[in-house]
């Protein structure tokens, strides 16, 4: 969508100078906390604001960080092999799948949830406080938590290459549990996964 002039331009998932360039040509100055791409925004997109006034950017790096064991913490998941994918998509009708540039942001926290993603193409970084979480490619999937609890988005999700995403909707999540039992299996194993990872960081 096309930003209005006058109004605060949308930035979320765009790296530092690309956001402070689009600022600019707004005629708004930027303060930046935190490095590599933009997180959240304050104002908000899409609110009126006179010339020179300040957009508080908040960023967050995206790169592997390392665990305490040496491992590197956050990288990538694969739940799904290329034929349970291939036979998600087609028990969902083939979708078209959603293609994202890279840098763009595909979940913003505190937003509310209606779909979950796989990618069948393409890299996502998931952060949250500024603080990269996860990195999730194909095979992997992100955002099912607000499929099974209905609360707001915890987290953010930026594309770091081009990537293409196989979009879920709640009613084809609880159709897939019913029908794939291997399916919700694979997902109780990744909660699992990621539960360990919250909890050795949080050892440090």
């Amino acid at each position: 969508e096309d930003d209005e002039p006058g109004t605060v331009p949308d930035v979320r998932g765009l790296s530092a100078r690309d956001a402070v360039r689009k600022l600019t040509q707004f005629h708004l100055n930027a303060r930046l906390t935190g490095d590599g791409f933009v997180t959240t925004q304050d104002p908000a997109p899409g609110t009126p604001v006179n010339e020179d006034s300040v957009c508080r950017l908040t960023l967050a790096r995206l790169a592997m960080k390392k665990s305490p064991g040496g491992d590197i913490a956050g990288d990538e998941r694969r739940v799904f092999d290329e034929k349970t994918l291939d036979d998600i998509a087609h028990q969902l009708g083939n979708p078209v799948l959603q293609k994202v540039e890279a840098g763009r942001a595909i979940i913003n926290a505190g937003e509310a949830g209606v779909l979950m993603y796989m990618p069948r193409k393409g890299r996502i970084a998931i952060s949250a406080e500024g603080r990269v979480l996860e990195h999730v490619g194909v095979g992997g999937v992100f955002g099912e938590m607000a499929l099974v609890d209905r609360a707001p988005r915890t987290a953010n999700a930026v594309a770091e290459i081009d990537s293409e995403l196989l979009a879920v909707n709640r009613q084809q999540f609880l159709e897939l549990l019913r029908t794939k039992p291997a399916f919700g299996l694979s997902l109780l194993k990744l909660l699992g996964q990621r539960l360990q990872t919250a909890t050795a960081q949080s050892a440090k």
